[in-house]
């Protein structure tokens, strides 16, 4: 599936060996602005979200309870819990106001804003087809083809729906020639929480048709989102400017 903006692929890592996150571990919230914010490895978050057992019908609620709020105490990749405050890196920043996320810098008065007009539903982290081979296949009308099989599995950050107006917030003030340094090579990334179930796989089929002779497969693990805000981040990772993500639609 397409994601709703492009994205940076994410290092990988195994979990045995995992190098700390990316992200500093400056809060976030740091009022000084000083912070830095980089994506998260995802594709292994997910990974490691996806071993949570989700309750079943034979398992009592306070139990469940219990397991999960164990769960959420452990580091599941690195030094990441299931709680803990993730970035995961959403492409190179734009000035073009046709898309979702854009920033404005205006030289006289040296102002840098970050604008979302909308929301992305989810962000593609890794995507990587399989091709499994073909076989001769025919339909009922004895029509004979070539059928192409193949698996298509993706990574995926999932976020709720939103009650969302184009919304502006300002970042820093900078003087352009530091802008122009500062902004040459910065991206996006978004900021915020797993939220329950944390993650989940999906598994999609499409049949072969005389018009296309494909079969595949698609497993789709998604995780589950909760944004905080939207990030303008400098090439060294260094947060330039913010803007909150909008309020989710229960």
């Amino acid at each position: 599936m397409k994601a709703s903006f492009a994205v940076l692929a994410m290092l990988a890592a195994t979990v045995a060996q995992a190098a700390p996150p990316l992200s500093s571990p400056v809060p976030f919230d740091d009022p000084d602005g000083a912070q830095l914010v980089r994506g998260h490895d995802f594709k292994r978050i997910i990974q490691a979200a996806l071993s949570f057992k989700q309750k079943d019908q034979f398992e009592t609620t306070e139990a469940f309870d219990i397991r999960r709020a164990a769960w959420e105490t452990k580091a599941i990749y690195g030094s990441v819990t299931p709680t803990s405050l993730l970035s995961v890196s959403a492409g190179h920043a734009s000035t073009e106001e046709d898309r979702t996320l854009f920033y404005r810098y205006d030289a006289d008065s040296q102002r840098l804003e970050l604008c979302l007009t909308g929301f992305p539903r989810a962000i593609e982290v890794d995507s990587r087809t399989t091709p499994l081979g073909t076989y001769v296949g025919k339909n009922a009308f004895g029509v004979a083809k070539t059928v192409y099989r193949s698996t298509v599995e993706s990574y995926r950050v999932e976020m709720p729906y939103a009650d969302y107006k184009p919304n502006c917030q300002d970042g820093a003030l900078l003087a352009p020639s530091v802008a122009r340094v500062v902004l040459h090579g910065a991206s996006f990334a978004v900021v915020g929480k797993l939220m329950p179930p944390y993650a989940e796989t999906r598994v999609d089929y499409t049949s072969p048709t005389v018009k296309e002779p494909v079969e595949r497969k698609y497993i789709t693990h998604d995780a589950r989102f909760e944004p905080a805000y939207f990030a303008l981040v400098a090439k060294d990772g260094r947060l330039i400017a913010r803007v909150d993500y909008p309020r989710r639609v229960e």
